[in-house]
């Protein structure tokens, strides 16, 4: 194998200039779009965290349906909160997670995952 400097051009037919690979036009429409139903997301997420940091029964509650695994129970409290949003809960002996999805009539764009120890 032939050393080469760093300096050394090497010419190949296959990237000339002429060949340029063409992208659409820019339409920022969906991303703006997506950008707007995170914002609602977030806001759903915000009073969600919201309720749980102030309220002790709440975050008690919560806690006390997840040690005895009681998925329903756990999304039912979160639910109460006020999101809403489709809302995924996982949870652990450390911690849970909370994963929140626009709708399909939101075309499914975004997911808002928070992790929370306890």
């Amino acid at each position: 194998m032939k050393h080469r400097p760093y300096n050394c051009f090497i010419y190949s037919p296959e990237f000339t200039v002429e060949q340029r690979q063409e992208f659409p036009e820019i339409d920022p429409s969906k991303f703006k779009e997506s950008a707007e139903a995170f914002s609602q997301l977030m806001a759903d997420g915000s009073l969600m965290l919201d309720e749980l940091s102030q309220s002790d029964e709440l975050a008690f509650e919560v806690m006390e349906a997840a040690q005895v695994n009681d998925i329903n129970r756990v999304q039912e409290l979160l639910q109460a909160t006020g999101v809403t949003h489709d809302l995924d809960v996982e949870f652990t002996p450390s911690g849970i997670t909370l994963r929140m999805r626009t709708s399909a009539n939101a075309g499914n764009c975004c997911v808002l995952t928070m992790l929370l120890k306890w």
